[in-house]
């Protein structure tokens, strides 16, 4: 009896150290728990303007932090953009049972060279709790946040003046990359699409030694960033934001640009419907004799077979652009259809010449704002009209300069008709006579036009009116 009586006391002395094992095992594992998430807050929290926000999702538990602003008062984007990522990464789950992970999302201090904006970055890392240890499992690479100083998101909306007119050409240096990495056709055109239908205003950017950098989808883009020179938005761009070396350069750029063009005597002749043959390498003579340089808006169907004249044009210091590819009136065909018209001749005149055109001539100047959409290349009109399409006299072609042209003008003609090369030694003896300086159209009116606008001479342009 007295046997059984100890083997029992032994039994029970056993199974309470068996249960104090476990007691003290949980107390220290809760302690360490909790020694580990009091010197996160700690180290989070110093040198910090932050509140401390803590709570359970699911078995995580996860503890944040809220910069502030001088004022005392939480920053709202980052406010949003910590909540996000929590909601991201964790869903919405209500606690549950005991804690498996620690998730720490805080912010620092980053570096731009913007000014009037500061960086912020959101470092989150997640723990795990295994018996007696808490082991770091993931840190997600930092997301960085730009803030204006009035604590709004910088995006690349706040930097231009036109967002539409910059993605124009970052489309064109995207067109420039991908051609130089040989990528074909189809996929240059898909990749572009991509682009095009990338809301800019999302994107991840940097700027440093007078770059732009855009990150992008590798897998999607084919290229993991976009490097783009500051001074190529120099006409769009808002310059508050500037490092001060761009800005001295920007201001100087407004500076030169602020020049009465009128005493410039510019005048930018243009020629459509070719190549031509017969007549366009005549017409290419003449410009050349007189040192006048002209922009030719072709048609991408009768560009094949006459690569050399185009080539030439180039060479010359012409400039080549887009009139389509059949001619056909544009406010009649569908979204898509446009897109063919265009593009077509993007491609072709681009193996022809290397390089894409960076305006169109919409046909019978019909458009509407459904097809300065689906363009999307800034439309070149005229305020000077020749009618060599309609009179076929030689005589009324040079009288209608004669009587129109003016500084900054635009003026209508084509190189395939026979009368207008017959008018075109008279009518550039007359306009060099003036003192007129004859110049392409991007050099009439600049790089980097707007492709929702229409212009019509050196001065005025503005969106389709229907």
């Amino acid at each position: 009896m007295k046997k059984l009586f100890w083997l029992l006391l032994n039994a029970f002395l056993v199974a309470m150290m068996v249960v104090a094992s476990i007691y003290l095992y949980r107390n220290f594992q809760d302690w360490q728990l909790t020694h580990f998430i009091k010197e996160k807050e700690e180290l989070v929290l110093k040198g910090q303007s932050s509140d401390l926000e803590e709570g359970n999702i699911g078995s995580t538990h996860v503890l944040a932090t809220i910069p502030k602003d001088p004022s005392g008062q939480r920053i709202t984007q980052l406010e949003q953009k910590i909540v996000g990522h929590v909601r991201h990464k964790l869903g919405y789950k209500k606690p549950s049972g005991k804690i498996k992970n620690v998730l720490v999302v805080h912010t620092k201090e980053g570096q731009t060279n913007f000014k009037k904006v500061r960086a912020h970055e959101i470092h989150s890392e997640q723990y795990a709790v295994q018996s007696l240890q808490v082991t770091k499992e993931e840190e997600a690479r930092p997301e960085r946040v730009l803030l204006t100083e009035d604590q709004q998101l910088f995006t690349l909306g706040d930097m231009f003046l036109d967002l539409n007119a910059a993605k124009t050409i970052m489309v064109n240096k995207l067109q420039e990359k991908l051609t130089s990495q040989g990528l074909d056709e189809a996929e240059k055109a898909r990749i572009i699409a991509e682009f095009q239908n990338l809301d800019l205003e999302t994107v991840v950017f940097s700027y440093a030694n007078s770059q732009l950098v855009l990150a992008l989808s590798e897998e999607v883009f084919k290229t993991a960033s976009l490097e783009l020179a500051i001074s190529d938005f120099f006409p769009i761009m808002k310059g508050d934001y500037l490092a001060d070396v761009d800005k001295a350069n920007y201001d100087q750029y407004l500076a030169q640009n602020q020049v009465d063009k009128t005493a410039l005597r510019q005048i930018a002749l243009t020629f459509d419907d070719g190549p031509n043959p017969a007549t366009t390498p005549v017409i290419l003579d003449l410009l050349k004799k007189y040192n006048a340089k002209a922009t030719f808006f072709v048609l991408g169907s009768v560009v094949e077979g006459n690569e050399g004249i185009l080539q030439r044009m180039v060479a010359e210091g012409h400039e080549v652009a887009n009139h389509t590819w059949s001619h056909p009136n544009l406010t009649r065909l569908s979204t898509e259809q446009i897109k063919e018209e265009i593009e077509l001749t993007q491609a072709i005149v681009e193996k022809a010449i290397g390089k894409r055109p960076t305006m169109v001539r919409p046909p019978f100047g019909a458009v509407n704002q459904a097809v300065v959409d689906a363009m999307g290349l800034p439309s070149i009109y005229w305020n000077v009209d020749t009618e060599d399409w309609l009179n076929r006299d030689s005589h009324a072609i040079f009288k209608r300069v004669k009587e129109q042209a003016c500084p900054g003008c635009i003026i209508l003609m084509h190189d395939i008709r026979q009368p207008t090369v017959d008018s075109l030694e008279p009518v550039l003896q007359f306009l060099t006579s003036e003192g007129y300086n004859l110049v392409t159209t991007t050099e009439l009116l600049g790089p980097n036009l707007n492709p929702q606008h229409i212009y019509y001479d050196q001065e005025a342009n503005g969106p389709a009116q229907h």
